[in-house]
């Protein structure tokens, strides 16, 4: 036992490490996992899916536009639906099980350059990154990036240090990991494409040789992969593809000087690395320095000295590496490929950098972890050893502190205390008992005759949906006005309980109340 534990110690870790990340992206996952008008939108297409009555050609659109990316979400969403159970929690199941496998492949990803022991040390800060585990939460397209990202990446490298000799297994992950990845983003839709030309351009480079059938069929399967894009461009005259271009163009013509867009689109960077490694969530524009010093928190100054330091640190830290490691095939094409990712995906933001969130770095989430292991190599070989591992340890301790506790804020519901951001919506578990606690009251004996209503708020889509699946009709508040008698039902967060008290307290009388999670749901009678 002894010395089977001293030969696999490395894939050992690994597997606890795995274990310690699906903890995190699945606990409590059915009653937690956000469920915002978005998610109720897809679920009820999903089930249309399931029930026979719809086979959608395409998917949820790209933020902002008409422009509809590719279906294969939906297809995946269904089919987790069908193996974990037809309801908002089992459809979005998949989301946490993709996340927990980009854990060893990014691990195997990292491997290309960085050691065993580095490479674990990376993948465990991201197991327990609060901004990886929020966006494996819930179902939306960009989630599931990472998995089928990291696989493409990892896919290219195997290819490229091959030199494409053989069509093989690394082909087959790259045609799945493009098929899919170009329908859940507009910008994967570009720049995958792009690393796949630049791979064989150094594969042409490398072999002098074109490899023009695994290059056709890599094509062809690909575009067989989303055959129903097509296929509804084709019945409709081309109308997705000309909203694409429309959106684009929409886009790209808002008045922003170069200046303007260049330090937006740095800054895109600087922050999702920041929000990745250290769960600090940005707040203001870091662009605007004397505004940040003046107005800004010393936290958000703290964040935005450190995380703008740790960027350009990686960044020309990487590029001296590749200048340093020509020799060594393996780790040039590792950070060449990281290093183009990079340059492509800043000069195709470019032209929207105003439109930029820091919720799309998702796409770019390996790269802070590649950073800090450069960080990680630059302090073992500069530092004296012991040194350099005792500031290793701190820096670890420091952002496992940091996520660990912005995670227990953000996900114990009945005591929330972080950020509403943090947690970005409502939970099913609050939906469902909202519904619940509205289904309740209505099949009351001395309450069954009387007419409901509910009041305006955030989330009325998402208690809407179980409210349809229990068949209760609600009035809306802000259609018709209630008699006497009638029962109005508002929902409160817990911030505005006070304010609704009040406004309510002279024309109706309260009946029942019921809390869960961040909302109060109350009950009132009109006098």
């Amino acid at each position: 036992m002894k010395e089977f534990i001293k030969k696999n110690k490395i894939m050992i870790c690994l597997v606890l490490v795995i274990i310690f990340g699906a903890f995190f992206r699945l606990y409590h996952f059915s009653d937690l996992v956000r469920f915002n008008t978005d998610q109720v939108r897809d679920v009820e297409v999903v089930e249309k899916i399931l029930d026979g009555q719809e086979f959608p050609l395409l998917g949820p659109r790209a933020g902002g536009t008409f422009f509809k990316l590719g279906p294969v979400f939906y297809y995946l969403e269904a089919f987790s639906g069908f193996v974990f159970g037809n309801t908002p929690s089992g459809m979005a199941l998949f989301t946490g099980i993709l996340a927990v496998a980009s854990i060893p492949l990014l691990f195997f990803f990292l491997r290309y350059y960085f050691s065993g022991y580095i490479s674990l040390f990376l993948i465990l800060v991201y197991s327990l990154s609060f901004y990886v585990i929020k966006y494996s939460r819930f179902a939306w397209n960009p989630n599931i990036i990472p998995f089928f990202f990291i696989l493409f990446l990892l896919s290219l490298l195997k290819i490229m240090e091959s030199g494409n000799k053989k069509f093989g297994i690394w082909h087959i992950s790259l045609i799945v990991s493009v098929g899919i990845g170009v329908q859940l983003h507009t910008l994967l839709l570009i720049l995958m494409p792009l690393l796949v030309a630049a791979a064989y351009a150094y594969i042409f480079y490398k072999e002098k040789k074109i490899y023009l059938m695994q290059l056709g069929i890599i094509i062809l399967a690909v575009l067989l992969f989303n055959l129903p894009f097509f296929i509804y461009d084709f019945q409709n005259e081309g109308k997705n593809i000309k909203n694409f271009f429309a959106g684009a163009e929409k886009k790209t013509t808002k008045n922003s000087s170069f200046i303007d867009n260049f330090l937006k689109d740095g800054q895109f960077f600087v922050q999702g690395n920041t929000y990745a490694i250290s769960s600090f969530e940005p707040q203001k524009n870091w662009v605007k320095a004397r505004k940040l010093l003046k107005f800004s928190s010393i936290s958000e100054i703290i964040a935005a000295t450190a995380g703008t330091l740790f960027f350009f640190f990686g960044l020309f830290y990487s590029i001296k590496r590749l200048l340093d490691e020509r020799k060594n095939e393996k780790k040039t094409i590792f950070l060449g490929l990281v290093l183009l990712t990079v340059t492509l995906s800043f000069l195709i933001l470019f032209p929207i950098a105003n439109e930029l969130n820091v919720r799309f770095f998702i796409i770019l989430i390996f790269l802070p972890y590649i950073f800090l292991g450069l960080f990680v190599e630059f302090l073992l070989k500069s530092v004296h050893k012991k040194l350099a591992i005792a500031i290793i340890l701190a820096s670890f301790l420091l952002l496992a502190v940091f996520n660990i506790r912005t995670c227990a804020k953000t996900y114990n519901l009945e005591n929330y205390t972080a950020r509403t951001s943090s947690y970005g919506g409502i939970s099913v578990k609050e939906s469902r008992d909202i519904s619940n606690f509205m289904y309740d009251l209505s099949k009351r004996n001395d309450l069954i005759e009387k007419s409901f209503f509910q009041s305006s708020f955030t989330f009325s889509h998402s208690v809407e949906y179980f409210n349809n699946k229990k068949g209760i009709e609600l009035i809306n508040l802000s259609k018709s006005q209630p008699n006497t008698g009638s029962i109005i039902f508002v929902i409160s967060d817990q911030k505005d309980i006070d304010k609704n008290m009040k406004e309510k307290e002279n024309n109706y009388n309260l009946i029942d109340s019921m809390k869960t999670g961040r909302f109060t749901a109350f009950a009132f009678e009109k006098k």
